[in-house]
């Protein structure tokens, strides 16, 4: 008795979960339940939209539910591939926002060899990728002895669009401290480097057709006279020279060369 019980429930059971699914697969494909009822796009070009609608599956568009799983999923490939960000909110039942803009670069930084783009976000990517206009800032080339962890058996610069593996926030100090700076927009390259952790500087300026290529350390407090130094340097030796080097790295004098060879104290 208790077996054909069990049998009954169990016949019960089957039949109303597929009831239910049937009834539920009617509502759906003949009255449009859970069809989606509206899209917003912004996207900042027509290839950034058309790259989305691509990557959109159409099961999105029969069954809203679908969006919500595979939203971040497009996000995902649309923000490795290209520079952008990506968010997507609801508006209602079936009804949907996506905003889609372009990361804008900050610097244009060399690294491990090839000239990249570099965002506030700390994302970097080659000009390849996306035609922008080069930020007004000097290059900044950042040695590999910034980066935060060592990869030895892989030194390739990745591609599409990728997280920088140093720290960015040492450049944004830095490059906060030399934008107000009368040479700051006569520079060809910053390069920087970290040694017995200790930050070494070194700018490639050209002052009226002079070359200057400066060595400093990262002292904040010296860094920011560099304007001020650099005229009383060039004030005492003369500008007869084409290639000037001065290195301030020194704690208790400045060794400057190219002119009138020696150092100053």
């Amino acid at each position: 008795m208790a077996s054909k019980i069990k049998r009954i429930r169990y016949f019960l059971f089957v039949f109303t979960f597929f009831f239910i699914a049937g009834s539920a697969l009617f509502l759906f494909e003949n009255f449009g339940v859970l069809t989606l009822n509206g899209y917003i796009l912004e996207a900042p070009s027509a290839d950034i939209e058309k790259r989305f609608w691509e990557l959109l599956p159409p099961e999105c568009i029969r069954y809203w539910p679908v969006l919500v799983f595979k939203s971040s999923q497009i996000r995902a490939i649309l923000e490795k591939t290209v520079p952008v960000q990506v968010s997507t909110e609801a508006k209602g039942i079936g009804l949907f926002h996506t905003r889609i803009s372009y990361l804008e670069p900050w610097l244009m930084v060399e690294w491990r060899g090839a000239a990249l783009y570099l965002s506030r976000e700390g994302l970097m990517w080659a000009p390849e990728i996306n035609a922008f206009q080069v930020p007004e800032s000097p290059l900044w080339k950042v040695s590999e002895s910034l980066n935060r962890y060592s990869n030895v058996e892989n030194r390739d610069v990745p591609d599409g669009v990728f997280p920088a593996v140093f720290s960015i926030e040492e450049l944004k100090r830095y490059d906060e401290i030399f934008r107000v700076q009368n040479w700051y927009y006569h520079a060809k390259y910053i390069s920087i480097d970290r040694r017995a952790g200790e930050f070494i500087i070194e700018l490639s300026l050209d002052l009226d057709g002079k070359k200057v290529v400066l060595l400093i350390n990262g002292i904040e407090s010296k860094i920011k006279q560099i304007d001020v130094l650099l005229k009383q340097i060039l004030a005492e030796i003369g500008m007869d020279a084409k290639d000037i080097h001065i290195d301030m790295s020194y704690t208790d004098k400045i060794v400057v060369t190219g002119a009138r060879e020696g150092s100053l104290k």
